[in-house]
């Protein structure tokens, strides 16, 4: 009964509430369940924990489920599609603590078995997607062009989680490419986007980004007042990863305007939650 119920509602919160109170009783639950055979259950529950585990600042908990996440992709049991999304969550994970070389061997290993497998077509662009999230952290302009092109081919106008990501990824390409306008018009659609999709963990992400654009790009009562959203959002709450990444970049926006006490406020309470959860790293910090 739990690997029939479990999955699907620790999903639900994580991608839609992950702030909820029973996040993180579900989480609990959901680690119980990783070695039950259940091939829907586990395709669920290996993303929507591995995030929850992430956002949350539980970082030893997180490297035993890429560990077993890694051990599924290698039996080579599981349908593609199951696979491609294991991969897929060990290619963000990876990449976002800071280990990129397996991240991008994850990344490649689902595109080439999207080439070998027709009936996987449609995962395509969130696979170029993920490949281009390497790209970017891994400060490879090139390689996140040549994946976000892809991705633009492959993209669905209906998939709502596909196209935020998108939008958001090409601002970040946009920051890294030194054209600072675009960033910022990117970053306000990938706003208006993350919000239309309903995910509330996509649309605390693209407001960061929104405030590090307006920051980078002169504008500072915009990136003041997106900071004061992403800090009132109700998954700031609970989101450790955010108060790391967000309070980088809220440091940065303070840098800019020569405000030191500010940065050093910001810096201060980042590094912090870093030490506390283990984390080491950041995509473009």
């Amino acid at each position: 009964t739990d690997m029939r119920l479990v999955p699907g509602l620790l999903a639900a919160l994580v991608y839609r509430q992950p702030w909820h109170a029973l996040a993180e009783l579900l989480a609990e639950r959901a680690e119980r369940l990783l070695h039950h055979e259940s091939a829907a259950g586990q395709r669920l529950l290996m993303g929507s924990l591995a995030l929850h585990l992430l956002w949350r600042g539980h970082v030893d908990r997180l490297e035993r489920i890429v560990l077993r996440i890694d051990a599924l992709c290698a039996q080579g049991l599981a349908a593609p599609a199951t696979v491609l999304r294991w991969w897929g969550v060990g290619t963000l994970v990876k990449t976002l603590l800071g280990q990129t070389a397996a991240a991008r061997a994850d990344a490649q290993q689902a595109l080439a078995l999207i080439d070998r497998e027709p009936s996987s077509a449609p995962l395509r662009a969130g696979a170029e997607l993920q490949a281009m999230f390497v790209a970017l952290a891994s400060v490879d302009a090139a390689s996140a062009r040549r994946h976000m092109e892809q991705a633009a081919q492959a993209l669905h106008p209906d998939n709502a989680f596909d196209r935020t990501t998108y939008e958001h990824q090409r601002g970040m390409l946009a920051l890294l490419e030194g054209d600072t306008p675009t960033a910022l018009r990117l970053m306000r659609a990938a706003v208006a986007s993350a919000r239309a999709s309903g995910f509330a963990m996509r649309e605390h992400i693209a407001l960061i980004a929104n405030a590090l654009a307006a920051a980078h790009g002169g504008e500072p009562v915009e990136a003041e007042q997106t900071l004061q959203q992403v800090f009132s959002h109700p998954m700031f709450a609970t989101c450790r990863w955010h108060h790391w990444v967000g309070g980088c970049v809220a440091a940065y926006a303070a840098l800019l305007r020569d405000d030191e006490a500010g940065v050093q406020h910001h810096l201060r309470a980042a590094l912090q939650v870093a030490r506390e959860c283990g984390y080491r790293h950041g995509p473009m910090l």
